[in-house]
């Protein structure tokens, strides 16, 4: 496939055009680029590849991840989702949507072990299907959740698919389909999205595990409270991404196994976890002294979670966890991939599968990261739309 491209070839490390943090406390994460959605939605609206869209899917296969700027509308869906998601998680009412065994959606509560709650969801308009109702507006809130970032997602896809210099279509056809949307009290979203509350308090375990996300693309707006870690598979240090990242506007975006296995390895799931509280200041939540603290606002240039002086580390981290994953009889085709990219077949290239069977083998051997049965088909949290 021919793919337009506007102006030049953007490496990485050349991102003078990307609203780039060179101040972070890892260098490593000055390689990463920052773009504009704007930069991106041509990808998709025109099939046009432009030097920031380039910058965004070579950081994401280099690096693991790349930031994702946002215009305010958006911004403000994630403040209204923050804010349902909180009120939530206070209310005692919470208890009464726990995750069940014929659905895997619904209220965890990990409290006890790793020190957080959340509330899974596939988007779904069956009528039998009850919603959490406090705060009332909890539905509408993740309804316009889960549409913006379907499109958000397809702007991705589009952009990732160009960078392998691939028809977007072939990507984009692992998706959920307008038909099966349409078809409303029907239709649970292959995809789903969680909202997580780490109260890091009396937990022996880390908040999120070392893992990789099983599906084709996670976006994560960037929290007020940076524990997200990403490792970085050239010096196998932990990137502190939330450092680097704008939390009012930025999201962070990754690929899963499913896009390692269809695009054969050319972008890689990054390892992550969630890691305990302080841990990106070094401080494992110990008293500071005020040497301990000058040192870290240094460290961290003006960040703005800068530490008052003297202060214990308990905040709570909310979180919104967008998990793309493809529809259960999608085709993965890594050869045809290999045949639009390169003109032939790939000798280290995988056999063609649905999503469905993909999903079952890793499950096979795969452990949830949060507290999810997802080999017993009678427990809560086996997967029940992607097989």
């Amino acid at each position: 496939m021919e793919v337009a491209v506007e102006d030049r070839e953007v490496d990485v490390g050349d991102l003078s055009n990307s609203n780039v943090n060179h101040n972070a406390a890892n260098p490593r994460l000055a390689f990463a680029a920052h773009v504009k959605l704007s930069d991106i939605t041509p990808c998709l609206d025109e099939k046009t590849f432009n030097p920031q869209a380039r910058a965004f899917t070579r950081s994401i296969q280099k690096l693991g991840f790349a930031y994702l700027q946002v215009p305010t509308e958006i911004q403000r869906q994630i403040r209204q989702c923050y804010n349902v998601a909180y009120r939530f998680f206070d209310t005692p009412s919470k208890r009464n949507y726990k995750m069940g065994t014929t659905r895997d959606v619904g209220y965890m509560d990990l409290l006890s072990t790793s020190g957080k709650e959340y509330i899974q969801m596939r988007h779904t308009e069956d009528p039998k299907f009850k919603w959490p109702d406090d705060p009332e507006e909890f539905k509408q809130v993740t309804a316009q959740f889960f549409k913006t970032f379907s499109q958000l997602t397809k702007y991705c896809m589009a952009a990732l698919a160009l960078g392998m210099g691939v028809n977007p279509d072939l990507f984009l056809q692992i998706l959920d389909t307008d038909e099966q949307q349409a078809n409303t009290e029907n239709y649970w979203s292959s995809t789903i999205y969680r909202y997580f509350c780490y109260r890091n308090q009396n937990h022996s375990e880390e908040p999120c595990k070392i893992h990789t996300d099983i599906g084709l693309l996670t976006l994560i707006p960037v929290t007020k409270v940076p524990q997200l870690q990403i490792l970085d598979t050239l010096t196998f240090d932990w990137l502190h991404v939330e450092l680097a990242g704008d939390y009012r506007d930025e999201l962070i975006v990754f690929g899963g196994e499913t896009l390692e296995y269809l695009t054969s390895y050319y972008y890689q799931a990054p390892v992550h976890k969630v890691g305990y509280l302080g841990e990106a200041f070094a401080t494992k939540g110990k008293e500071l002294t005020a040497d301990e603290e000058e040192a870290i606002a240094e460290e961290i240039d003006g960040h703005p979670f800068m530490i008052k002086r003297k202060k214990v580390l308990t905040e709570p981290r909310q979180s919104l966890v967008w998990l793309c994953r493809g529809r259960s009889d999608a085709v993965l085709d890594p050869q045809a991939i290999n045949v639009e990219r390169q003109g032939s077949e790939s000798q280290h290239g995988e056999k063609a599968t649905t999503v469905g069977e993909f999903m079952r083998k890793k499950y096979a051997t795969k452990k949830s990261a949060n507290g999810l049965s997802t080999k017993d088909q009678a427990s809560p949290g086996f997967p029940s739309m992607n097989y």
